[in-house]
């Protein structure tokens, strides 16, 4: 990789490095911002464009997102549970004489 932010199956590619796939390798390299890469040996570039479906890390970072705003969600009902007073029982009737 020459430049830019990028990663393979969810692990960082370094930048300045060189990596080796085995022939036939099937994979996806995938990046928010850009990169510039150097292939060499035989290969094929798919178009983002080709792809219909979103990447697979899409979802993980939609479902870890509401996960965590769920998660918040709950703690403040909770915190905000402990700060009322708690119910207080009604009066006991007056005892008849």
């Amino acid at each position: 990789m020459k430049e830019g932010l990028a990663e393979v199956c969810g692990a960082e590619l370094a930048g300045g490095r060189e990596y080796e796939f085995k022939d036939a390798a099937l994979i996806g390299v995938f990046t928010y911002h850009g990169c510039t890469l150097s292939l060499s040996g035989s290969y094929h570039v798919v178009s983002p464009d080709a792809i219909s479906q979103p990447a697979p890390m899409t979802f993980v970072h939609v479902f870890t997102h509401n996960f965590r705003m769920l998660a918040k969600q709950l703690l403040l009902q909770q915190q905000q549970q402990q700060q009322q007073p708690p119910p207080q029982s009604p009066a006991p009737p007056p005892l008849a004489s």
